[in-house]
């Protein structure tokens, strides 16, 4: 038995449509002006706008997955940039303090060296400074003499830099130690 309002075929043991769930026992009855069919762009009744409904709640649920889906993917690039960033800043801090502990290490292992050759150069100048004619305290420019000969004696062999200077340094301060600021120590 056919549908009268769709034309959808039924079984003959059938009261109702399959197809748009409209009664069939109208439908032995021949079509009338009473049972309008669907006009066109129309939503169905019954069934069909129950399926429409239906497939509408799908849609959007799938929709909100996805962007929820979405969120979260959003969300994990942005932590996983920040652990990124974050591990760059550590590597970098890291890398200058072990870039300052191997310049100050080396500061010291040249003030060593320093300090080495300087001792060195003292044992070397001490014959020089004890064969050294004494200068006679009743000459005004003794003092500056003395200690030129001293410089000499123990920077001299030292190239110019901040090595000679250290060393001119330490020499000052140990031919005027215990004297005044006068011709014997300028």
């Amino acid at each position: 038995m056919n549908c009268a309002a769709c034309g959808t075929e039924n079984s003959a043991t059938a009261k109702f449509c399959r197809g748009c769930g409209a009664s069939l026992s109208a439908a032995a009855a021949p079509p009338s002006a009473a049972a309008p069919s669907p006009e066109p762009g129309k939503a169905p009744s019954g069934r069909s706008g129950i399926a429409w409904a239906v497939g509408a709640i799908v849609l959007l649920a799938i929709a909100g997955g996805g962007g929820y889906a979405w969120y979260q993917h959003v969300e994990e690039t942005r932590i996983a940039e920040e652990k990124r960033v974050a591990d760059e800043k550590r590597v970098a801090e890291e890398k200058a303090a072990a870039e300052a502990a191997t310049r100050a290490s080396k500061a010291a292992a040249t003030k060593r060296a320093a300090e080495a050759a300087h001792a060195k150069t003292d044992a070397e100048a001490a014959p020089a400074r004890r064969a050294a004619a004494p200068v006679p305290a009743s000459n005004p420019g003794a003092g500056a003499q003395r200690l030129r000969q001293e410089l000499a004696a123990a920077c001299g062999s030292i190239p110019d830099g901040l090595k000679k200077t250290w060393c001119e340094e330490r020499t000052r301060e140990r031919y005027c130690s215990g004297k005044s600021r006068t011709s014997e120590c300028p």
